[in-house]
């Protein structure tokens, strides 16, 4: 008769002979949201497109410091899209105090863009261009958290251009606008 620690054992060595077999995954063990919240947040957008056109127009605005936007997916006001504990009773959400420290102050944004280069480790040259990336990065982290792989969200258009206003382009020239995110090619790591 077999002992509880021999049925164990076996038991164990199933469980570790199953999982060398299959593929480990990046992004495997990610949370999924809640299907009622992916519904929910669905139908918030849609009501707000239907309710009026953004584009071209600053009236969606409820902090009164958006400015107008190239499309209607980037017209978002704080107060449509920041949760009321960031905004702590403000106007705006670039009124907060965490705002300016977290997205503006350039040693914080230099440390970011050095995190974020670490696993390269490339000499990297600091430029306005990467201090409103590391703006619009440190301000997704801040508000929403991590979103996962390939999930992006539209930062209002007040934090938007407090930050490119702060880290302007030289040339003057356009902004890039919002963009999805794209397919990211696959890499085997063997």
């Amino acid at each position: 008769m077999a002992s509880s620690s021999d049925e164990s054992d076996i038991e164990t060595n199933d469980f570790y002979d199953n999982f060398s077999n299959k593929e480990l995954l990046p992004y495997e063990f990610e949370p999924q949201s809640k299907k009622s919240e992916v519904d929910n947040s669905s139908k918030e957008t849609t009501h707000v497109e239907l309710s009026q056109s953004r584009k071209g127009n600053t009236e969606w605005c409820k902090c009164g410091n958006c400015k107008m936007m190239s499309s209607e997916e980037e017209s978002v006001c704080c107060h449509d899209d920041v949760p009321e504990s960031y905004l702590d009773g403000k106007k705006c959400i670039i009124e907060n105090e965490h705002f300016g420290a977290v997205c503006l102050q350039k040693e914080v944004l230099k440390t970011v863009l050095h995190m974020l280069n670490n696993i390269r480790g490339d000499k990297i040259d600091i430029k306005n261009e990467s201090f409103r990336y590391a703006g619009y990065r440190q301000f997704t982290w801040w508000v929403h958290n991590h979103l996962g792989k390939g999930v992006r969200k539209v930062i209002p258009s007040c934090a938007l251009w407090c930050i490119r206003d702060t880290y302007p382009k030289a040339d003057g020239s356009s902004y890039i606008p919002f963009q999805e995110a794209r397919n990211e090619i696959n890499v085997d790591f063997e």
